[in-house]
């Protein structure tokens, strides 16, 4: 499988052209400035920390690469992901971070047309990563919804038939 490194992918030329080789079949490293908001921006020694855990034990010198590879199969599979969201019978809630250059306002744009009846939580000062930029307040957020009683009818939700 070919291989391309495209940098200034979060917006612009540089996303344009990684969701181009990604529908191609390329392996993407992708590079991006500006995940973090500006006002929680990415502290290295926890990078390090998350880095470490995520290669901890792992042989695989190319691990970075198959953890991109969902780029791609997110496109081939289209026509099976999009309903896991849209089609669910499970009460969904989206904790978005609005100044994700990635998928910020446009994909919570999208989500909400699809998924009017989601529980949906922006967080206008936050990027990519909510949950390491402001873990306090999207542990709270997800144990608001978490902790709560199901609605009606979702006790059946998960018997089978």
């Amino acid at each position: 499988m070919p291989v391309a490194l495209v940098t200034g992918a979060n917006r612009g030329l540089g996303f344009e052209t990684a969701r181009q080789l990604a529908e191609a079949g390329f392996d993407l490293y992708l590079a991006a400035r500006d995940v973090f908001s500006p006002g929680h921006p990415l502290d290295p020694d926890p990078a390090r920390l998350h880095y470490r855990a995520l290669r901890a034990g792992h042989p695989d010198p190319d691990l970075t690469a198959r953890l991109l590879r969902y780029i791609p199969e997110r496109a081939a599979h289209r026509a099976r992901f999009e309903p896991v969201f849209t089609d669910s019978p499970v009460p969904l809630s989206f904790l978005w971070g609005m100044r994700d250059p990635v998928s910020g306002a446009r994909v919570a744009r999208e989500l909400r047309s699809r998924k009017p009846d989601a529980d949906f939580v922006e967080y206008p000062d936050l990027g990519h990563c909510p949950h390491i930029e402001a873990p306090e307040r999207v542990a709270a957020d997800i144990l608001a919804r978490t902790t709560r009683p199901p609605p009606a009818g979702a006790e059946n939700l998960c018997r089978p038939e």
